[in-house]
Parts: structure tokens; C-alpha cells; sequence
């Protein structure tokens, strides 16, 4: 029972909008933290993409058990919240 067997894992590509519109879908009222922004922005630099244009793809619990969500270069989870077993949200 792992997250990477989950149904409630998530794989999709957000602009930076889309990717706080997210958040705040499922971990409001906590605001998303700056990283995440400078990352994209970091990222949009290095592909010569405007920011409003850019989108990386993140891994992310639908259900909001992961503590953040994950920008991935893989398809696999690459990284998961260690303490997170018997989830009563695992399908």
C-alpha cells in the first residue's frame, strides 16, 4: 500500500495559475509557498518560454495527504511524505 500504487496520485502539468488555483483547491486556506513560483520561473528562463506560457509537470495527492506537490522529470513518484502509510483515503 503505497502511494505509488494510489489512485488519488495525480500526474499533470500546470502553468503557474493553474498550479495555485490547485493548491488552494486542496490545501486551503494554507497558501502556496514561493519555491514553487521561482522554480517555474527558473524553469521558463532555461526554455526560453514566457512565464505565463510555461508548464511543468507535478505529481500531487488529490486528496491532500502529501504535504506539497512534487515538480517531476520521471513518471515514477520520485519523491513521496515517508510517514504516510494505511492512508485511509488509499484506493
Amino acid at each position: 500500500m503505497s502511494c505509488a500504487n494510489c489512485l488519488n496520485l495525480k500526474i499533470q502539468n500546470f502553468t503557474y495559475q493553474e498550479l495555485v488555483a490547485k493548491w488552494d483547491e486542496i490545501y486551503h486556506p494554507e497558501a502556496i509557498t514561493g519555491g514553487y513560483e521561482t522554480r517555474m520561473r527558473r524553469e521558463a528562463v532555461s526554455r526560453g518560454i514566457p512565464f505565463d506560457w510555461i508548464k511543468v509537470r507535478h505529481i500531487y495527492c488529490a486528496k491532500g495527504i502529501l504535504s506539497r506537490f512534487y515538480i517531476i522529470r520521471t513518471w515514477g513518484l520520485v519523491k513521496a511524505k515517508p510517514a504516510v502509510v494505511n492512508c485511509k483515503y488509499y484506493c
